[in-house]
């Protein structure tokens, strides 16, 4: 049996569809306790789970953002103004962007081309026509071969790991290979991950938002591993790099992270500086949420002591472990490198989050409620009290905490992070009645996925032939007002 740090498994039931991502990048993403709570509909990679009751998801990229622009938008929203780090891409939406006038995806699916070889292509859905288009303005091109400008080949840009955002008026890819994870156990193989390293390499791209002068901008050290998340100012480009080093224990390879450290690329001469080192020496693997002002937010759950490999990957002893564990909450000062601990919560129920511009929202199953804590002055208030329930924060969407219920239908709620009141929405999936799938939260749209081409395929489950996006407004989303623009498609969507 071989567990690792990055499995993703696709399977279409009558009921929903579950996107089972496990990510080694998080100390309390523990492989045997991947529950099916946030990540069994395909929402948002905001927010992080943890804690014993429930999901225990990912740092930041749970569906749509692990923070916040600083003007609200949710982190893929790119247009940011002012100064100030912001998310630019994260894990679990990493092959698409969008920008306030449309929306770029990379089909994780490769198809092959008219050499044999395989590619993708960059695919863009105009908000203004309504129309999707291959981002390739070349004349009379079937975009079928290398000489689409849209094609972005299979060796060089490996399909579900890429990371597509937009920064400066330009659309950037960065390629990479993926195996980052911070906990890998391989039994039954006896490949050295520094070999595995050496043939792997990261690469950071530079086009026009049509698609047009398409260009290396950055080539990272071939033994280092990139993660799945950017941020950017108006300095650069932030990424985290790291070094993999092998333990062996038994009959179990356990691969582990060091040298974590956040580095800045110059976008005009690719120049690569170190900004600090993640590395703290408390035992704690941090991970960052996002970024406000000129601090990132961090998280990390303390197990109170030191533990074994074989303890973290025992189902039975690992829960033991996350029950008596709390989740911190810190601030790193990139001017100092100081640490500062902002809140902490115990892990013995499930618990969620969300960094919006500088506010940290927390919501609980133990009690109920949501928290914000106002992390440049420490203050918190409760948003709202639901003594015998729980909502799961999903997505952003304006003032407004879209949220999922301790029930986990297929229907959404959203609270109001001013005034805590609570509206529920029933719009949902037209074919199945599954979840709505966030795409884009726009200034005054919300770009969804209402409905699926899909085909029956025994046992319950269903074949997407196309996901059909459209878009909404706020207030009748919020509303529960299916009043969807719709997108003409040409691509299956993703």
């Amino acid at each position: 049996m071989k567990k690792t740090g990055k499995i993703v498994t696709w399977i279409v039931t009558a009921g929903m569809l579950l996107s089972l991502v496990s990510c080694g990048q998080n100390s309390a993403d523990h492989p045997g306790l991947q529950s099916l709570g946030a990540d069994i509909l395909n929402g948002d990679d905001s927010m992080q789970a943890t804690g014993a009751g429930g999901a225990v998801a990912s740092t930041g990229t749970q569906g749509t953002d692990a923070g916040m622009t600083k003007d609200g938008g949710t982190a893929r929203h790119t247009d940011a103004s002012g100064g100030g780090l912001y998310l630019l891409a994260s894990q679990k939406q990493q092959s698409v962007c969008y920008t306030q006038d449309g929306y770029y995806y990379l089909p994780g699916q490769p198809e092959s081309l008219s050499d044999g070889s395989y590619g993708s292509r960059l695919m863009y859905m105009d908000f203004a026509t309504l129309q999707e288009v291959y981002l390739c303005s070349n004349a009379g091109c079937n975009h079928n071969s290398a000489d689409c400008q849209a094609l972005c080949l299979y060796d060089e840009f490996p399909p579900f790991t890429a990371l597509l955002f937009v920064y400066q008026d330009a659309l950037w890819i960065l390629s990479r290979e993926g195996e980052d994870n911070s906990m890998y156990v391989d039994s039954t193989e006896s490949v050295s991950l520094g070999s595995k390293m050496k043939e792997m390499e990261s690469v950071l791209y530079r086009m026009n938002l049509d698609g047009t002068d398409r260009r290396k901008v950055h080539t990272f050290e071939q033994n280092v591993a990139v993660e799945d998340l950017v941020l950017g100012d108006e300095e650069g480009i932030y990424v985290v790099e790291k070094e993999v080093a092998a333990k062996q224990e038994g009959t179990h390879t356990y691969y582990t992270s060091m040298s974590r450290r956040l580095v800045r690329v110059n976008p005009d001469t690719g120049q690569e500086t170190q900004v600090c080192s993640l590395d703290f020496g408390d035992g704690i693997q941090w991970n960052i949420l996002g970024g406000y002002g000129n601090e990132l937010l961090l998280s990390g759950t303390d197990y109170g002591r030191a533990y074994t490999q074989e303890e973290y990957y025992d189902d039975d002893t690992y829960k033991t472990l996350l029950e008596n564990s709390v989740e911190i909450y810190a601030s790193l000062d990139l001017d100092s490198g100081q640490k500062t601990e902002r809140y902490r919560i115990s892990n013995r129920e499930e618990n969620c989050d969300r960094l919006v511009g500088h506010t940290l929202y927390v919501s609980s199953r133990e009690g109920g409620g949501i928290k914000a804590i106002d992390l440049d002055t420490g203050a918190e208030r409760t948003v709202c009290v639901a003594e015998g329930n729980y909502y799961y924060i999903w997505d952003v969407v304006g003032d407004k905490l879209c949220c999922k219920d301790q029930s986990w239908d297929s229907t959404f709620y959203y609270i109001d992070m001013n005034t805590g009141t609570v509206s529920h929405s029933p719009l949902v999936n037209l074919s199945l009645g599954w979840s709505l799938e966030f795409k884009a939260v726009l200034d005054q749209d919300v770009l969804v996925v209402y409905d699926y081409d899909a085909v029956a395929s025994g046992f319950g489950g269903y074949e997407i032939k196309r996901f059909q996006y459209g878009l909404i407004s706020k207030e009748d989303l919020v509303a529960g007002n299916g009043n969807y623009r719709k997108i003409q498609m040409v691509g299956r969507g993703e």
